[in-house]
């Protein structure tokens, strides 16, 4: 037998061969649980967007003495908007945790709360702020999660 007419693969490039799909295999199966992960992430956050855009609405149809806009800690008003922990946050909806459509229903595991200033930026208006926190809680006592939107409701 002549070795330059043999025609075929070797062992060991077939082995070489499969070595580099099965890493190509694993690398594509890696970037799928990545992008799996992305979009968990990106509808945890539009759902906390739409609650949080949902309690504003509700805040600003009350009339503006109400006392879910009162501000009963004057003390936060610095850090309205980036509470260190979970006594910096003023008032919580009394449905805590809530489910995607804000009831006490299903998976409940958005918690929603805001924070009021009095007279900000000017008189005779209420700055308020609306969280949404979701995720596991951290040291400061407030889930790792959050989207936070700020509005202005006057008299």
């Amino acid at each position: 037998m002549n070795p330059l007419k043999e025609k075929g693969f070797t062992l060991i490039e077939l082995l070489i061969g499969i070595l580099i799909l099965a890493i190509g295999l694993l690398a594509l199966a890696h970037m799928q649980v990545a992008a799996l992960n992305g979009n968990y992430s990106a509808n945890c956050m539009t759902v906390a967007t739409v609650l949080a855009q949902d309690q504003i609405e509700r805040l600003k149809i009350l009339p503006f003495n109400d006392p879910a806009l009162e501000d009963t800690n004057p003390d936060n008003n610095n850090s309205l908007s980036n509470p260190t922990d979970a006594d910096s946050l003023e008032h919580n909806d009394p449905n805590n945790p809530i489910d995607e459509r804000g009831e006490t229903a299903g998976l409940r595991r958005y918690q929603r709360f805001w924070n009021i200033a009095d007279n900000t930026p000017i008189q005779g208006a209420k700055t308020v702020v609306v969280f949404v926190y979701w995720g596991a809680i951290e040291a400061n006592g407030l889930p790792r999660h959050r989207v936070a939107i700020p509005t202005i409701i006057g008299q």
